[in-house]
């Protein structure tokens, strides 16, 4: 395998801890065939300039602003030469043989133009935070396995819908043909909407359960956070009614309003039923090609 087989691209915004760790995990792999990429989103806590002194040979592309998960991960693989793209978040820290069971993987699955791991908690070893990503009868993407024990995970490689962005692997080709993540979105969703989307080209994605690795969630953005709650309930409608075929609204629409109805009420009991609806009003808007209004800032 050349060394351009597997391409590593780490997003990074103000994360320079987790970034160490992610690194430094990563330089105790048993399979080198891999290159790295990590793009700064304009971080103002010393992440480039430790960087450029303790890991020269890591690509860099640093960015003036936050731009995003989304168009972050699309510069890196533009200027990727790799067959294969593995996106990992900063917040991910890999076993020693990770890599070298993604390169076998896909050595023995060359059907498949997409892969998924075997992500645990990082501070819940014996828990499982997701094995990729399914598709709901209510028209929603879910995170396959999360909150399971380690211990029941099926050691079965097989064909799922797709893979989580927070260490998922593409075929590139196949990245670039669908125009990689929806800019758009900024942050959360873009995966299951490229997900759909490689569905309709009769994509394939397999499941890794020898590549592990530990993910802290949500490190870089506040879980409770107002703009991840909006961003997440903005993107999903915009996925859902973009990718989603009218012979598909048939099966889908019914179960996928009843949805959004439950979690409004949810939002209501939350406190967040303004926010619930701003989101869901500039999903609307994306859908018809005008640009968001009401985007918190925090």
């Amino acid at each position: 395998m050349s060394m351009a087989f597997l391409e590593i691209i780490v997003v990074n915004w103000n994360g320079l801890n987790l970034l160490k760790q992610c690194i430094e995990s990563l330089q105790r792999q048993t399979c080198g065939d891999f290159t790295m990429t990590v793009v700064d989103n304009g971080s103002n806590d010393g992440s480039v300039a430790w960087l450029q002194t303790n890991h020269p040979s890591v690509k860099l592309i640093p960015l003036d602003d936050n731009t995003g998960f989304a168009r972050a991960n699309n510069l890196a693989a533009l200027q990727s030469n790799a067959d294969y793209l593995l996106l990992l978040n900063n917040d991910i820290e890999v076993e020693p043989n990770f890599i070298d069971a993604i390169c076998c993987g896909l050595q023995k699955h060359p059907d498949a133009d997409m892969a998924s791991v075997c992500m645990i908690q990082h501070h819940r070893r014996d828990r499982v935070d997701n094995l990729g990503m399914d598709w709901t009868w209510v028209g929603v993407p879910r995170q396959l396995g999360h909150g399971f024990a380690v211990e029941k995970i099926s050691r079965e490689e097989k064909f799922i819908f797709g893979p989580s962005a927070g260490a998922g692997v593409y075929r590139r080709d196949l990245f670039l043909k669908l125009g990689g993540f929806d800019e758009t979105f900024f942050a959360y969703c873009e995966d299951s909407d490229l997900n759909l989307r490689a569905q309709t080209l009769g994509a394939k994605c397999v499941f890794l359960p020898e590549a592990v690795c530990h993910h802290h969630g949500s490190a870089t953005g506040d879980r409770f956070s107002s703009l991840k709650y909006y961003l997440i309930q903005r993107n999903q409608s915009v996925s859902f009614f973009k990718n989603l075929r009218l012979c598909h609204l048939g099966r889908y629409l019914l179960p996928y309003l009843s949805y959004c109805l439950f979690r409004g009420v949810q939002s209501l009991v939350q406190g967040r039923l303004c926010l619930f609806l701003r989101a869901k009003s500039d999903a609307l808007r994306m859908v018809r090609g005008l640009p968001a209004r009401h985007m918190p800032k925090n």
